[in-house]
């Protein structure tokens, strides 16, 4: 992954760089400034890999070193993806993120603190005006990219992650079962695209490589997309706090469709699926609830299920690196991301 995550000290230090000059220039009131430093550290404390990927991208066809332009267009994915992390905690209550408390909850206390009125809907507002901020803040770095085709691919790809997000909201709030298909449009659509699929584009994009090469790229990215979703989903059920930074069992109290609960619900008996009615998408749910729903989980070896999807995908991803129009060295790098998503712990 040193390929890809050598451009993380660089990008903070801009994204510092840039943050700090909006506070210093008052752009966004007394307020906002207030936001702005806790975005800093809030940004601070992600692994900044969707960025990381836009150099990367923009490096193994080009092979220069990113230009201003690309670290502009860098740092607004980034800010994009933390805009959108602010807004979910919201929705789905969550309670930390990336091992501090979230935006919302951030709020909240501050107001309990200084003893103003109606604390938790006063957390809400702040931290979805924030969010509004860091998405605007991404909208003027990629203009100073100076880049419409990345503008325009980067557009295209937050509608589809917004209606993957509200398709996800619908599904858990739905009593149907999705079948498999839709599960995995939700993974595509949702975060598939803009993590690793996206950033991988624009940097290729900024490189003035042509669409045949972006189609292959985007293919990559939306296989190695998934993977990293499942994963993802795998750990907020069976991972640890201190691995995710989030609250473990946070998917089973919110009723998420995923796949673990896909092949979950497929292999269980009707009366553990009746126990389990009453643990999914139940905001009480207790600890024991969640360490019941985590047993079955390993009885029926749904690790086991899923592991054998990502092995498929990652085969499929791999046959698409080799055939990539580039270095060893870069297929390389495109063989550890790959590997990193399918066998990442945090």
């Amino acid at each position: 992954m040193e390929p890809i995550t050598k451009y993380k000290p660089l990008l903070q230090t801009e994204l510092d760089r840039f943050l700090s000059a909006k506070r210093a220039g008052h752009a966004a009131g007394e307020r906002g400034d207030d936001f702005l430093k806790r975005l800093q550290i809030f940004a601070g404390g992600g692994k900044l890999l969707r960025g990381c990927l836009v150099c990367f991208g923009y490096h193994i066809w080009s092979g220069r070193r990113p230009t201003k332009q690309v670290i502009d267009a860098a740092l607004a994915v980034e800010l994009a993806h933390d805009s959108l992390l602010i807004h979910d905690d919201i929705m789905d209550g969550d309670e930390l993120r990336r091992g501090q408390p979230s935006m919302h909850r951030q709020y909240e206390t501050l107001a309990g603190r200084r003893r103003l009125t109606n604390p938790p809907g006063f957390g809400l507002g702040m931290a979805l005006s924030g969010g509004d901020i860091a998405l605007l803040l991404a909208f003027e770095l990629l203009g100073q990219a100076n880049s419409p085709t990345a503008q325009q691919l980067f557009t295209n790809q937050l509608l589809q992650t917004c209606g993957g997000q509200m398709q996800d909201i619908y599904l858990g709030a739905a009593s149907a079962e999705p079948d498999r298909r839709a599960i995995y449009e939700i993974m595509e659509q949702k975060t598939a695209g803009y993590t690793i699929a996206l950033p991988l584009a624009i940097g290729a994009v900024m490189a003035g490589r042509p669409a045949p090469i972006l189609q292959r790229i985007q293919t990559i990215g939306r296989l190695i997309g998934i993977i990293f979703q499942i994963r993802d989903d795998e750990l907020g059920v069976l991972g640890s706090q201190r691995q995710t930074g989030k609250p473990v069992g946070a998917d089973i109290r919110e009723n998420k469709k995923t796949l673990l609960r896909y092949h979950l619900m497929r292999r269980c008996t009707a009366d553990e699926r009746r126990k389990l009615a009453g643990i999914f998408g139940n905001p009480a749910a207790t600890y024991a609830d969640i360490r019941s729903a985590q047993a079955l989980l390993r009885k029926y070896e749904v690790s086991e299920l899923v592991a054998e999807e990502i092995a498929g995908l990652r085969r499929e991803a791999q046959i698409h690196i080799e055939r990539l129009a580039t270095s060893q060295a870069s297929k390389q790098a495109f063989e550890a991301l790959l590997a990193f998503c399918s066998e990442r712990q945090f």
